[in-house]
């Protein structure tokens, strides 16, 4: 009981960050990773790793965001590691020249940065000339034809300068009507193109935000908004759902003896076969060989069912290379949410990761 590194993952039972401590043989802070073995459900020992607390910390200081602000490591409220130099060990920064955002590190530590606010005026500022030097030429085009343009055509005029105002305003819902003079002809069969590429320029900046590029699903970006909304329906309205996380197996190993290229052969033929069996859930692709299905209404009644025919198309698919068929393996834990106990949706997926991890435990993996 006096060896954290052997007796904390023993009691806990799964995989665990231990705390920042000193290591006299190496005259150094360390920072372990360590898991708990078992064969046939029966305690063996533990395997694990130490890393350089310098890792972290240097990453920490090198931090920069925008011009003056920085970054620091906290540990149950308290300041381990600060990237500003001017800030004391103990001292959490809470200056009112300074915006805080902050994240939690699957090790236990939560990562704070901290933005100055003035940078964030400066940008404003430098976002708001750019927008006047487009918008006022802009305007006073517009107001030149109005000017050069006949009474008749006054009216169309005035819907295109609608839609100008609708597009400044980033709403692409805008319907042009073409009119039968001439110049507001062309005027309107211009403007109807630039809508055109408007919206189609929104749309792929859409896919490079929130799609994962390789397999095409959600990607963590997405993901993060989705928790979002559902915790606002949560305090708010109440729902109903149900989290699948599912992880890859054999990537590491994949890659290691065929090449990355095969590893992303491996993870596309997984995207595909989840993306397949819940093809009316939102699927997310939150790491390289993680996964999350969020399953509602029907889905979400009919769970296991899809479960089932899911295990079934894994067992039977494989990625061909030319010297081996690797398995599709994919490990899957799922949990519900209880309006009882439940106040976030970490709640539920908490629950469905040590699922997914008691499922990844029991099940014998052949080598690629």
């Amino acid at each position: 009981e006096h060896v954290g590194w052997y007796w904390q993952p023993y009691e806990a039972g799964h995989a665990i960050w231990m705390t920042p401590y000193y290591n006299q043989n190496t005259d150094s802070m360390i920072i372990s990773f360590v898991i708990p073995l078992y064969f046939e459900n029966e305690f063996v020992g533990i395997v694990g790793m130490d890393y350089d607390y310098t890792i972290l910390t240097s990453r920490t200081h090198s931090i920069k965001v925008f011009e003056h602000g920085f970054a620091h490591l906290e540990l149950d409220g308290t300041v381990i590691h600060s990237g500003d130099d001017h800030v004391d060990g103990d001292h959490i920064h809470d200056d009112e020249s300074y915006f805080r955002a902050s994240d939690e590190l699957a090790n236990g530590m939560t990562l704070v940065l901290f933005a100055s606010r003035d940078d964030i005026m400066q940008i404003r500022l430098d976002i708001a000339s750019k927008i006047i030097l487009t918008v006022v030429p802009l305007a006073l085009a517009f107001t030149l034809i109005v000017l050069l343009i006949v009474k008749r055509i006054v009216k169309p005029l005035k819907m295109l300068t609608d839609a100008s105002k609708k597009l400044s305003n980033e709403d692409f819902d805008v319907k042009i009507e073409h009119s039968n003079t001439y110049e507001i002809q062309q005027l309107s069969s211009a403007f109807e193109n630039m809508l055109v590429k408007l919206q189609e320029h929104k749309r792929l900046q859409h896919l490079l935000t929130y799609r994962d590029p390789l397999t095409g699903l959600r990607n963590t970006a997405s993901y993060k908004a989705w928790i979002v909304d559902f915790n606002k329906k949560i305090e708010s309205e109440g729902i109903s759902f149900g989290v699948v996380v599912l992880d890859l197996n054999l990537l590491k190993k994949t890659n290691d003896t065929y090449g990355h290229d095969t590893g992303n052969k491996l993870i596309k033929t997984a995207a595909r076969i989840i993306s397949d069996s819940f093809k009316r859930s939102p699927v997310f692709r939150i790491g390289g060989d993680e996964f999350v299905v969020i399953l509602q209404d029907r889905d979400l009644e009919e769970r296991e069912q899809l479960f089932e025919s899911f295990a079934s198309t894994c067992a039977s698919a494989f990625v061909d290379t030319n010297d081996a068929m690797i398995p599709i393996s994919i490990a899957k834990g799922f949990s519900m949410f209880d309006p009882d106990t439940d106040t976030q949706f970490s709640d539920v997926f908490i629950r469905a990761d040590g699922d997914m991890y008691k499922n990844k435990h029991g099940m014998k993996l052949d080598k690629v």
